[in-house]
């Protein structure tokens, strides 16, 4: 079989239909060393480059088994994959992941990468193998794994050292963040109720006008009002008063949506942005909140206390200043509380106020 597959290979120029001078430059000349063996290993073709990579002649390649290019510990395993790649012959690249050793005729080795390609030959399969020496890229990968070690162990020593020197700076410059944190916390708090300030209402308020405009979604704001807070402070003073507002922030908290922004306006004012709410939604969810206060409890906090409160209800008009919706809510307000307080006012019929729909949750 080797020696027909020889003859092939001598024989190989005048069948194929390409120039036989460029055939041949283009396996003599190729940048890897070719080498092309049988089904039994023996190598019928080489090039000069896999005689420079070996250190073999022509010759002495031609005819011998493929093994003899190949450290001696591995050739069983050799013998065991080029034995399976005949089995499913199919291009592929080996030595990516995992070291490849050859062996050169002075017995000294050097690592590679293999590409293998199925062949048919006239007399059998064949295997064509291109060799690449990656001693070089080898050597420069350990110099780098060994630099990139250095530097991390003189990164880490550093940083060490930094970390010793400026412990106490580092803890300082923590305190001081937290400090700033609680500071921008702050500025953006209510102190009493803990809900948002106008500050934040407002900034808050251009962010979402500008998402619903953008993705064409609704977004009302509701005021609320709580009724006659003047004469709570009058008959029970004004750490009653405090009391009255702490309350009612922590009930807007729970009846609001985990989407809506509850703030503090103002005095006994406060305000809500509900996202994605159409205005009869929003009148519904402030009725909610309205009920709620008329239900709660107040005089556990102090006798003789009771709240109620008013709301007005708006929704935004694509493209309005922000001012708009808030005069808007502002005006429905002012409606509740001339229409007898204790209710929400969310929009005109005929120039009357109507009371939110009613809701059975």
């Amino acid at each position: 079989m080797s020696e027909k597959n020889l003859a092939w290979a001598a024989s190989m120029k005048g069948e194929c239909s390409a120039s036989p001078a460029l055939l041949e430059a283009i396996i003599e000349w190729a940048p890897v060393a070719i080498i092309v063996s049988d089904a039994e290993g023996l190598i019928c073709l080489c090039n000069r480059e896999a005689q420079a990579a070996f250190g073999y002649a022509r010759a002495e390649m031609l005819g011998h088994c493929i093994d003899m290019l190949v450290p001696p510990a591995q050739r069983p395993s050799h013998r065991l994959a080029r034995s399976r790649f005949l089995e499913h012959p199919a291009m592929r690249r080996m030595g990516e992941g995992r070291a490849l050793s050859a062996r050169r005729k002075d017995g000294s080795t050097f690592p590679m990468e293999v590409a293998l390609q199925p062949l048919a030959g006239p007399h059998g399969p064949l295997v064509v193998s291109m060799v690449v020496d990656v001693s070089e890229r080898e050597r420069l990968l350990g110099e780098l794994r060994r630099a990139a070690t250095g530097l991390e162990e003189q990164v880490q020593q550093r940083t060490a050292d930094l970390q010793r020197v400026n412990r106490d700076n580092l803890a300082l410059l923590d305190a001081l963040r937290a400090k700033s944190a609680s500071l921008e916390r702050l500025s953006r708090e209510d102190p009493l109720t803990g809900l948002a300030n106008r500050r934040d209402f407002g900034e808050r308020l251009e962010s979402e006008i500008l998402r619903a405009d953008s993705l064409g979604l609704p977004l009302s704001v509701a005021l609320f009002d709580i009724d006659h807070f003047k004469q709570i402070n009058d008959r029970h003073g004004h750490a009653a008063g405090d009391l009255v507002l702490r309350a009612s922030g922590t009930l807007l908290r729970r009846k609001c949506r985990a989407t809506d922004t509850a703030a503090r306006f103002g005095g006994e004012e406060f305000a809500v942005i509900m996202p994605d709410a159409e205005l009869c939604a929003a009148a519904r969810l402030c009725e909610h909140i309205r009920l709620a206060f008329a239900a709660f409890s107040w005089a556990s906090l102090r006798q003789g206390v009771a709240v109620t409160l008013s709301a007005g209800v708006a929704q935004h008009e694509a493209g309005a200043p922000s001012r708009a919706v808030l005069a808007a809510a502002d005006a429905k307000l002012y409606a509740a509380k001339h229409g007898g307080r204790n209710r929400v006012a969310w929009r005109d019929d005929e120039g009357e106020v109507r009371p939110a729909p009613e809701t059975n949750s």
